[in-house]
C-alpha cells in the first residue's frame, strides 16, 4: 500500500498545476509523502531492487516534493 501511493505521487510528477491551492490538501499530501519516502527509506536495499527503486529516487522525489 506504502508503494502505490509513492508511484502515484511519481505518476502526477509532470501533471498541470492544479488551479485552486488548498492549503489542507497541500498539508495532507505533503504529509503522506513524508510518510510513505520514511517507510521506503527503512526498508532494505533488496526489497527496494525487488520493487525497482533507488534510494537516490526516493530522495529525489521527496526533494521535488517539499
Amino acid at each position: 500500500m506504502m508503494t502505490t501511493l509513492f508511484f502515484d505521487g511519481l505518476m502526477r510528477r509532470g501533471a498541470a498545476p492544479r488551479a485552486s491551492c488548498d492549503p489542507l490538501a497541500w498539508a495532507r499530501r505533503f504529509a503522506r509523502t513524508r510518510r510513505d519516502c520514511r517507510h521506503l527509506e527503512d526498508l532494505p536495499d533488496y526489497l527496494l531492487d525487488d520493487i525497482g527503486l533507488t534510494r537516490s529516487e526516493i530522495r529525489s522525489v521527496r526533494r521535488e516534493r517539499h
